[in-house]
């Protein structure tokens, strides 16, 4: 296990990227090292905005993500008693299948779109 540390400091709208990594023998103990030099706020921004947008994605109500199993304990406690194990596996099952059928048109409309220089 390696033990890290990373963090970002701001100075006039100004960012800047640290990074330790612990070494057993490390010619620069106690001392931070700066990597990526400067970064803007708007990059960081963007980072957060994916962050938020893929956790809203995983609450999607698809039985594989959180949002669907949400839906399922919400049923089970409108039905007073759980989904058997089969039930549940079943699903499951459905969820994936979704999912997976979802990623494939989503890759046929990019692969379309790249082939016809739409």
């Amino acid at each position: 296990m390696k033990l890290t540390t990373l963090c970002y400091i701001e100075k006039d709208d100004k960012y800047l990227m640290i990074h330790r990594i612990k070494k057993k023998h490390d010619v620069n103990k106690d001392k931070w090292i700066g990597i990526g030099g400067k970064f803007e706020r708007a990059f960081l921004e963007y980072l957060a905005l994916i962050s938020i947008a893929i956790g809203f994605m995983n609450l999607i109500p698809v039985p594989v993500l959180d949002g669907g199993q949400l839906v399922v304990l919400g049923l089970e406690g409108l039905r007073g008693r759980d989904f058997s194990e089969r039930t549940k596996n079943w699903i499951g099952k459905a969820g994936f299948g979704l999912m997976l059928v979802v990623f494939a048109f989503a890759m046929n409309n990019d692969l379309t779109r790249l082939f016809e220089g739409a």
